[in-house]
């Protein structure tokens, strides 16, 4: 919509000339092609921020040790863009939810296998496998045992 503009404002231009738009003056024309492209370029840079905050917020929750809580900026891109820059943002969200959602029940069920549920000690799981990670380590060094 806002690219329309230079050219709205070429063709208002020659009717007041009382000329035809093709019987512009080649400045005239040359100023709103340059207008034209100013504000294509400036609505390209804005679009290619809104990307880059949507690309950067893909890796945040794509890494497994990240903060899902830190995505403030694109809360405030789902709250003012439109139309498939909102949808994304949007989903960006809702896939923070749901991933949030999944970290913790896995540390439910990390918690529910590997310690008691009344008292919250480790269990006998817990120490075997420890056990047992020790005893693999002791067999791969290099020192001896005496």
């Amino acid at each position: 919509m806002l690219l329309l503009l230079p050219m709205l404002l070429l063709l208002v231009s020659a009717t007041l000339f009382g000329v035809g738009a093709w019987q512009l003056p080649a400045w005239m024309v040359g100023a709103g092609l340059a207008v034209l492209l100013l504000m294509a370029s400036l609505m390209a840079f804005r679009r290619h921020r809104q990307l880059m905050v949507i690309g950067d917020a893909i890796l945040a929750l794509a890494a497994p040790a990240s903060d899902l809580t830190a995505l403030a900026s694109v809360e405030a891109l789902a709250a003012r863009a439109r139309g498939p820059v909102s949808r994304l943002a949007s989903a960006l969200l809702r896939w923070r939810e749901a991933e949030c959602r999944r970290r913790c029940a896995e540390r439910e069920v990390h918690r529910l296998a590997y310690y008691d549920t009344l008292t919250g000690l480790p269990n006998w799981r817990l120490m075997s496998e420890h056990l047992a990670n020790c005893r693999a380590t002791s067999f791969r060094s290099p020192r001896r045992r005496g």
